[in-house]
Parts: C-alpha cells; sequence; structure tokens
C-alpha cells in the first residue's frame, strides 16, 4: 500500500509536525520479512557501485513522488506482477533493501495529481518550511527543483556522502547540463526512468515509405545523411488530399504529424541548437540571437507550418501522452512520420503496420552528431531538513547502480527493443537514441520564459522570431538571474 498526501490534508499534517508519518506502516515497503532470501543468486549480485558495507538497522528511507501519465514516476515496487519493468524494479530495490538493512517506501503527492490544479510546488515547499518534511527525497517536477534550489531549500547531491557522479549509472552529459556555478542540486541517473520515458523520437510507418518507393530512414541515418531537407523532400511525396474534397483534414495523409506545442523544440534541438548555454563560470546564458539557430528555426517553421504537409489539430492544445488522433492517423497509414516519446510508443503495441524508430533529423549533412531531446524528468532532490544524509546519499547511490545493472537491461532489451520495436534497425537506432540524449534548459527548465519566445511565433505560423527575442530579452535574463541562490550571488 503506498502512503499519499493530499492538498486538503497538508495543512493538519504540517500542524501535526507530520509525527505519524515516520512510523506509518502504509508505506510502500519492499523490504523482505525476517528470514526471507533474496530471488537473485548470489553469484549474480556483483555490485557496481564502490561503497563500503553499511546497516542502517531497519530505518526506513522514503523518496516523495508523483504521479504522471507520461512517465513512470514510481521508484521502488512491493510486489511481482508480471510486468517486465515492475518486476525488474521489485529486484532491485529487494536487493538494495537487504544489503543495508533497510525499508523503501514511496509517499504520492496527490495534490499533484493529473488534472489536480493545485500548485505543484506547495508539496515540497510547505514540508520543508515547516521543519520536519516527511521524505528523504523528493522526485519533483524539473522546473520546480530548480525553483527549490534557488530558494534554498536543497542539500546539493555535492554534499552528500557517498555519491559519485563520475560512475556510469549518472547521466554525465544531462548532469553537466543541470550543475549551475558547479552545484548539482539535482542529478538524473538510471533510477530515473523517466528521463528514458519523456526522450523524444521520430516514427516512420513503413507501408507508406514502400508505396512510395521512398529511402530507408534507416539507411539515412546510419550514413549521416538523415537531414531535415530529407525529411522535408519525404513528407512533401506522400502529403495527399485523399478524398479530393480540396480540404485537408484527419481525413487526409500527411508527411508529419505530432502534439504541437512540442514540435519546435524537437527540431532545434535535433539541430544541434541550444537556447541556453554554459559560459566560463558553469553558469547559465541566453542563446537566443545566435544566427545560426534564428536562420534554422525560421527555415524549419516555414516548411513545416506551411502548405499541408503536417498535421497538428489542435496545435496549442494539452494531451496526456500521444494524441489520439495522431495514434488513429498512424495507425491507418495516413501520416509518414509520427512524433513520440520512448514511453507513447507503447500505445502502438497492437498496430499492424510495421513501423520504424529513427531520431529527429540534423541539420544539415555539415552537423557531425545526432541530438535526441530529453524534454522532461522528475528531478530527485533532498530537503535541506533531512537529517540522515549519509544513508541518503548512500542508497541513492545504491539504487542506481542496481537499476543499471537490473532495471535498465529490461528496460531497453526487453520492453522497448524486444516488445515495441519491430526490427533490428530500430534496435540498433535506440542505441543511438539513448548515447545521443541531449537537454536544453532554456525548453526544459525555462519553458514558460525562454523556450515560448521561440514556440509561442512558431505556433503562430509567424517567423517573427527576433521581435519575440528581444521583447522578451529582459524577462528571459531575469529567469536566468533568478535560478542562482541569493547566497551565490
Amino acid at each position: 500500500m503506498k502512503k499519499r498526501i493530499t492538498s486538503s490534508v497538508l495543512l493538519l499534517l504540517v500542524l501535526a509536525q507530520l509525527a505519524s508519518c515516520g512510523g506509518e506502516s502504509g508505506g510502500k515497503d519492499t523490504t523482505a520479512s525476517d528470514g526471507t532470501e533474496s530471488t537473485v543468486p548470489e553469484e549474480t549480485r556483483i555490485w557496481r557501485d564502490s561503497l563500503p558495507e553499511l546497516n542502517f538497522e531497519g530505518k526506513t528511507f522514503t523518496i516523495a513522488i508523483y504521479e504522471n501519465p507520461d512517465a513512470r514516476n514510481h521508484v521502488f515496487s512491493d510486489e511481482q506482477t508480471g510486468d517486465t519493468i515492475n518486476d525488474a524494479i521489485y529486484e532491485a530495490t529487494l536487493n538494495v533493501s537487504q544489503r543495508f538493512n533497510v525499508k523503501l517506501e514511496e509517499l504520492i503527492d496527490e495534490s499533484d495529481a493529473p488534472g489536480s490544479t493545485a500548485d505543484t510546488q506547495s508539496f515540497f515547499r510547505n514540508n520543508v518550511m515547516a521543519g520536519d518534511a516527511p521524505f528523504h527525497v523528493s522526485n519533483t517536477r524539473a522546473p520546480n527543483a530548480l525553483s527549490f534550489y534557488a530558494e534554498e531549500l536543497v542539500i546539493p547531491f555535492d554534499e552528500l556522502e557517498y555519491i559519485d557522479l563520475s560512475q556510469p549509472y549518472w547521466a554525465s552529459e544531462a548532469n553537466s547540463m543541470l550543475s549551475i556555478n558547479g552545484v548539482h542540486y539535482t542529478a538524473l541517473g538510471d533510477m530515473n526512468l523517466s528521463a528514458y520515458d519523456l526522450t523524444l523520437v521520430l516514427l516512420f510507418n513503413e507501408n507508406l515509405l514502400k508505396n512510395y518507393n521512398l529511402e530507408s530512414p534507416f539507411d539515412l541515418v546510419e550514413s549521416g545523411k538523415w537531414t531535415f531537407d530529407k525529411m522535408y523532400e519525404m513528407m512533401t511525396a506522400v502529403s495527399n488530399d485523399l478524398n479530393g474534397d480540396g480540404v485537408f483534414d484527419e481525413n487526409d495523409q500527411y508527411g508529419y504529424s505530432a502534439y504541437g506545442r512540442i514540435v519546435a523544440q524537437n527540431f532545434w534541438i535535433a539541430g544541434g541548437i541550444k537556447t541556453v548555454v554554459k559560459d566560463a563560470d558553469d553558469c547559465y546564458q541566453l542563446n537566443l540571437s545566435n544566427e545560426n539557430a534564428i536562420d534554422y528555426i525560421t527555415k524549419f517553421t516555414e516548411k513545416l507550418m506551411g502548405g499541408n504537409l503536417c498535421y497538428f489539430n489542435d496545435i496549442n492544445g494539452w494531451y496526456d501522452g500521444m494524441p489520439d488522433w495522431e495514434i488513429e492517423m498512424f495507425k491507418n497509414d495516413r501520416v509518414l512520420f509520427a512524433g513520440s516519446s520512448l514511453r507513447w510508443m507503447e500505445s502502438l503495441r497492437d498496430m499492424n503496420t510495421d513501423f520504424g524508430i529513427i531520431p529527429y533529423p540534423k541539420q544539415d549533412e555539415k552537423q557531425e552528431n545526432y541530438y535526441v531531446r530529453l524534454g522532461y524528468w522528475n528531478a530527485p532532490i533532498v530537503p535541506v531538513t533531512n537529517q540522515e544524509t549519509e544513508m541518503t546519499g548512500a542508497l541513492l547511490e545504491a539504487l542506481n547502480a542496481e537499476y543499471s545493472r537490473i532495471v535498465r537491461p529490461k528496460y531497453f532489451d526487453t520492453a522497448l527493443k524486444g516488445k515495441i520495436a519491430r526490427n533490428e534497425e530500430s534496435a540498433r537506432m535506440l542505441d543511438l537514441i539513448l548515447d545521443s540524449r541531449t537537454i536544453d534548459v532554456g525548453d526544459s527548465l525555462f519553458a514558460g520564459t525562454i523556450r515560448a519566445t521561440i514556440t509561442d511565433v512558431f505556433t503562430r505560423g509567424s517567423t517573427d522570431f527576433m521581435s519575440s527575442i528581444e521583447s522578451n530579452r529582459q524577462t528571459n535574463e531575469k529567469a536566468l538571474a533568478d535560478a542562482m541562490p541569493q547566497s551565490a550571488e
């Protein structure tokens, strides 16, 4: 049974100093009962971390989470269900709980449940400000984590004993973008499945590809020739007013379809553009006035928003997961390329037509590498109220290492490559996609300011980006400045 805290009872819990949380037995407990042996043979339990022998004497270690239909936010499992990923999580967390003699528990913040209108920052902030947060770690929304760091409510990972971010189970490239002034207020690792789920990819319909005798996107990717111009050429080839009524709608055929609010950033990040970069002091700097960036964003806006090559339905609409209309059109061979995430692909497991998985295209052939957008994640942060930082550092290190050993292979090799990918080429592409993930913090952490400076213009079908950049410059610079704690300024 999971612990849950709702916004309606939060105040009462705070006033009661949250006394019942520490000893409540209703949380998700993954510790084996006395005498229970791990199901994993001892000879296969090779720890990937360098942690010493530690015994936390049956203490409870709690991670607060919120539920999100777009990603796997749950970090622990207390029972096997037959689901590949759930059972891998169960095995990994059971191993860690037995190894360190701890109880592992989730605390679910229902004030941040799907459809809730509550302030998504109130749960963490109110508990920490009360001085006795009932959790050791909170997996919170990525932009909120940055706000809490600026408010000095967070213990940086750099100050936690046993954390070694140089280990391969930590996401080094992503974490290099998430540090500020040399401080890692959060850190992503293999335990953060949301950072895999919310990786954005491109799918192509193999029936349409064959019907129009188009080049293999797999071959184009592997030869380094998968560019926006090539994608646009293929989109143009298949766009068709199927019923001949002179009106392009959901009954016709398109080159590309996606959740409209995330289109522009998928293309600019794939094109090697970042709206925010780091300076020599590891601090964020605006990069919106870059001439190459503006030229490329203008180019793909004119191509995607002009004519009848793309179908976005309500381009400003909000959706949980891959929109139903996109799924229906892609399954029925009316869209050549469909935008998706690794998690959303699960909606296509019953699709009759085969499909391929590839990264979004490069800007041009001169671009050396492919870049894959990591659009969002649940950021683990440690509240300043945490009085058990030794246990916290050790368990975060151990859990990420054990997820790397047990859960990550099940996620990629069994669930994605074995059950969703339709061919060996897509399986190879998933390896490339994993190795090419990158973060533009202007997109993910400053969505309402820096990202909106570009996307609000794109969704209008306009190309007046420079005007938007200049009119929003002061607001965007202030947003970056506000990300720094006052004590660090």
